[in-house]
């Protein structure tokens, strides 16, 4: 048996090392209050494209159901780094997507990894009043 070897030091922290592979430009602009207006979430909801995955690596698929038919609107609320739109989207749904979160590292981390999610800063925000302009016939 032998003994496990020592850690060998890196010229660099992991955190130095890795260069973004884009730009990352997130929907509220620093310094902004956290109040979003219903019609500018309905608009950023006209302007957004389908929910897909942007992540360095691939997305598992889980083959073992089919999905439901037809788009769908998600709302993720106390969205974190959005764990439901990544459940939805390995189960191969087709949607779009209002996330709900406060915690600026956390939407850059979703937003960096499905950058067509439209993010607010409050729950507050997605009133039934935001919504209707965008589900209206």
């Amino acid at each position: 048996m032998t003994a496990p070897s020592e850690p060998q030091p890196q010229d660099k922290p992991l955190a130095e090392s890795w260069e973004p592979h884009r730009t990352v430009l997130l929907h509220d602009e620093p310094g902004t209050t956290s109040a979003v207006l219903p019609a500018e979430l309905s608009q950023r909801l006209h302007g957004a494209k389908p929910v897909t995955w942007r992540g360095r690596g691939d997305l598992a698929q889980v083959p073992w159901t089919s999905p439901p038919r037809g788009t769908w609107l998600v709302l993720d609320l106390w969205a974190g780094y959005s764990g439901l739109c990544v459940a939805l989207l390995q189960l191969g749904m087709h949607f779009f997507a209002a996330a709900a979160e406060c915690d600026a590292d956390a939407r850059r981390v979703a937003h960096e990894n499905m950058p067509n999610i439209v993010h607010v800063e409050r729950v507050e925000a997605l009133t039934a009043q935001a919504f209707q302009p965008y589900v209206a016939p």
